[in-house]
């Protein structure tokens, strides 16, 4: 195992950060989950974030020109999020609520995620920002500038500095984006491995110190909640990674693989089609049971299937 085998387990991983969302989000809503709660959390997050930055260096890779890069990015995204995004919205604000126009295209275009905390899609809102970053990262922490690890070490700390300046200037505001501005140093993590990953480099003995002490530091952050979340995460993300490629290994099915992979590959769509028919759920006060939440994370699926599908086709054209 080295850094090259997180690339060929790509959709896997994807895919079990998407059911471990959809798994964190289920007990959030239904109670009970205290151990998963307690050790894994929203880590699945963090795994996109990782996974993200290392698919845009492999991106960046192919072809690095910047203008197609940006056009590769937006047909990517922004056609699944404007249906989805845009239908819900239409419903929540304009119908449901009754909102003004100007309510909808706050929502839709993300201004009511850091003036009032809407959290809805914020996951969007922040891959498009680094979307917008990437060029940047990718020029000084490729293998070609001989300043990697000193752009690395500085993006890391300053990334890490304006988390705890926007907390201690802002908490109120800090509350609002908390989501997105933690995930920044993983995210940065991801770009700077990722080339790494790109040509299946070997471990070396202060990464291997470094997975272990993630590992340590999760187990004590799980059995006493002492610790800042967001930095043992970003610890522990990667040794989490190489674990379920190592069982996925162990237990040498193709049939778990391929649904992991199937889960993996239409991820950006169930996760959007997930977040909508959750609010619906609040919005229409259904109490969430097991076999509800589940049956419907199964026809988001495939209706995410549909999408990507649908889609796709739009695009070719």
């Amino acid at each position: 195992m080295n850094w090259g085998t997180i690339s060929k387990y790509r959709n896997e991983l994807f895919g079990v950060a998407i059911i471990s969302i959809i798994t964190l989000h289920y007990f959030e809503d239904v109670g009970g989950g205290k151990l998963y709660l307690s050790f894994i959390g929203a880590i699945g997050v963090d795994i996109f974030m990782f996974l993200s930055g290392m698919g845009l260096c492999f991106s960046m890779k192919k072809n690095s020109n910047i203008k197609d890069f940006y056009i590769r990015r937006i047909r990517r995204i922004l056609p699944t999020y404007l249906l989805v995004a845009g239908l819900f919205y239409i419903y929540q604000d304009l119908i449901y609520e009754k909102q003004s126009i100007f309510k909808f295209l706050s929502d839709l275009l993300f201004i009511t995620l850091f003036s009032e905390g809407n959290i809805t899609f914020w996951f969007i809102g922040f891959i498009i920002l680094m979307y917008i970053m990437y060029p940047l990262f990718f020029d000084t922490l490729s293998f070609n500038n001989k300043y990697r690890n000193i752009y690395f070490v500085g993006y890391m700390m300053l990334s890490i500095a304006f988390i705890i300046l926007v907390k201690m200037v802002d908490v109120d505001f800090y509350n609002k984006i908390i989501l997105l501005i933690t995930r920044l140093p993983i995210f940065i993590l991801g770009c700077y491995f990722g080339e790494k990953i790109y040509k299946e480099l070997n471990f070396s003995l202060i990464e291997v110190v470094i997975i272990v002490v993630g590992v340590i530091l999760e187990i004590y952050h799980g059995l006493t909640g002492i610790g800042p979340e967001f930095f043992i995460r970003l610890l522990f993300s990667i040794p989490l990674m190489l674990g379920i490629i190592y069982i996925l290994k162990l237990i040498k099915s193709e049939k778990v693989n391929n649904i992991l992979r199937i889960f993996g590959k239409y991820s950006l769509e169930l996760y959007m089609l997930h977040i909508v028919y959750r609010m619906l759920l609040i919005d229409f006060h259904i109490k969430t049971t097991f076999l509800l939440y589940w049956s419907l994370a199964f026809i988001v699926l495939i209706l995410s299937i549909l999408v990507q599908k649908s889609l796709g086709v739009i695009r070719r054209r």
